[in-house]
């Protein structure tokens, strides 16, 4: 339930970790994405501290791909993930509305308002969280390669 990687630019190789925990809410159970630095000295995860290390648009995509292979594993499974403060939700809402067209394709994507009401994500609506499902899909043919 864990997944760690590095984060590679001009403040150095930062070791990242990405871990999926279970929690239950009113309306179901969402396996919660937590994402920080590991800090070695406590032996824990850091999701306050800042890098700052130029790479955000591939730390991104690693955690996309993160969730692409978790989900592939468990494909009922809805992941809930929120920033630790309002600006990384914001910074999240972005990536989410900048990659829209492809992530759509591959999760139906909602929204967590400031009611904890969950809505179909819409470009440019602050969210306190979001939830991303895998779509399943039917194949309509076999292919033998």
């Amino acid at each position: 339930m864990e997944y760690r990687f590095n984060s590679e630019g001009p403040k150095g190789s930062i070791k990242k970790i990405a871990r999926f925990q279970p929690f239950v809410t009113n309306v179901g159970t969402f396996m919660n994405l937590g994402f920080g630095n590991w800090d070695e000295s406590t032996q824990s995860m850091n999701d306050k501290v800042t890098s700052d290390n130029k790479d955000i648009d591939k730390i991104l995509a690693t955690l996309a791909h993160i969730v692409l292979h978790f989900t592939a594993k468990f494909p009922n499974t809805e992941v809930y993930a929120e920033g630790s403060t309002p600006s990384r939700n914001r910074l999240y809402r972005m990536r989410i509305t900048r990659q829209y067209a492809v992530m759509s394709k591959m999760f139906i994507i909602s929204g967590v308002t400031e009611d904890n009401e969950i809505e179909p994500f819409v470009k440019n609506v602050n969210y306190i969280g979001f939830i991303v499902k895998p779509k399943l899909y039917k194949r309509s043919q076999l292919d033998f390669i």
